[in-house]
């Protein structure tokens, strides 16, 4: 991030609060453990970035005066809600769902490459003084990153439970993407 103090005070504090939301998503995906179960693994990965992009929105909704955005950051709380709950119901049939150790080793190489990729991205967004460039240009990486880790995960043979989720999560991620980047052209 640039030099905080250049920026506004509103601006300060939602950078601050972004922060500490990339910093605590960062610090339960390095935690999640990868094993034989793609499907546990995937929900490992996906329950805190689901919920660092409810925190997002919520931040940006202390601030914005979009109401494009505004919008966007309810319905993405509404679907991330829906999908935080579906995930939990699935959770023990997503760790009973076993594959092969080879299957689980490239999935976890993959998936631990992309969370970096995420995590060097989130962390590297450039700062300026609008909070809702702010919020567009950090939201776009995360949501790329779970279109991808979603995408990735479905390669492999998953839970029967899990593969709804994922496929509502594919169109939720992709609409999402659709819409932040339709705004951010009428912010330029």
């Amino acid at each position: 991030m640039n030099d905080l103090t250049a920026l506004s005070r509103n601006t300060q504090s939602y950078l601050e609060t972004y922060n500490n939301i990339v910093s605590r998503m960062a610090s339960r995906l390095e935690t999640a453990p990868t094993d034989r179960s793609v499907s546990g693994s995937f929900l490992r990965h996906t329950l805190p970035m689901q919920e660092a992009a409810g925190e997002m929105c919520r931040n940006l909704l202390r601030y914005t005066t979009s109401l494009d955005l505004q919008r966007l950051a309810d319905d993405v709380l509404t679907r991330q809600a829906h999908a935080l709950e579906a995930l939990r119901r699935a959770e023990h049939a997503c760790r009973s769902a076993l594959n092969t150790p080879q299957t689980a080793r490239q999935y976890a190489a993959r998936s631990s490459a992309v969370l970096s990729e995420l995590l060097r991205a989130m962390e590297s967004v450039p700062a300026q003084n609008s909070i809702d460039l702010n919020f567009i240009d950090e939201l776009i990486p995360h949501q790329e990153t779970s279109l991808g880790l979603t995408r990735l995960a479905l390669r492999s043979p998953l839970s029967p439970a899990l593969l709804p989720i994922a496929n509502s999560l594919l169109r939720s991620h992709s609409l999402t993407l659709r819409r932040l980047r339709e705004i951010r052209l009428t912010l330029r």
